[in-house]
């Protein structure tokens, strides 16, 4: 190749080269935001005697919380909880949470996937609990809210399933890095 045109070829992969590194450093701080993030989990369950009566804290660090970026995570943008990340002796051993329609500003939605698994009092684990708002059935009904202050997103959930068991969540996302 001559000169001239080995100059024109390197003129034209630079520029792409260059914004892949860019692109590359914004996913990354974006991906940062949502991971390993510190968690604090409440839960009350009820209207269920026999599996999942009680109430239910831990915490620790989370796998993710927060909004989803479209480029990073199939599916369009989301609002993610999923906790924790390492079980740490706490009696929730597994929470995730996410919502397609509490992203950009919307603040509550009636629309969620939320499953929640606990050690009940008396030391076993029961099946997780699924409030699944997203595809309708009979009688599952809730409401999410998400509120962001200074970088802590704090979401709260309450709902029944179909068969009147009650959920009160609560969960606290720090600010990341801290």
């Amino acid at each position: 190749m001559k000169p001239a045109k080995l100059r024109v070829a390197a003129a034209g992969v630079w520029p792409l080269a260059g914004a892949l590194l860019i692109c590359s450093a914004v996913a990354a701080s974006a991906q940062e935001s949502l991971m390993r993030r510190p968690v604090s989990v409440s839960a009350t369950l009820g209207n269920s005697p026999k599996l999942y009566n009680g109430q239910y804290t831990s915490s620790g660090v989370g796998r993710l919380c927060g909004e989803t970026d479209p480029l990073q995570f199939f599916g369009g943008r989301q609002f993610i909880a999923e906790f924790p990340l390492d079980y740490n002796g706490g009696s929730i051993f597994d929470l995730r949470f996410s919502s397609k329609t509490l992203v950009g500003s919307v603040r509550e939605t009636g629309t969620f996937f939320v499953s929640i698994t606990v050690k009940a009092a008396n030391g076993g684990t029961p099946p997780a609990y699924v409030l699944d708002t997203e595809r309708p059935a009979p009688r599952n009904s809730g409401t999410a809210s998400l509120s962001v202050v200074k970088g802590e997103a704090t979401l709260t959930v309450k709902g029944s399933d179909s068969l009147g068991q009650t959920l009160e969540l609560t969960v606290t996302c720090g600010v990341p890095g801290k």
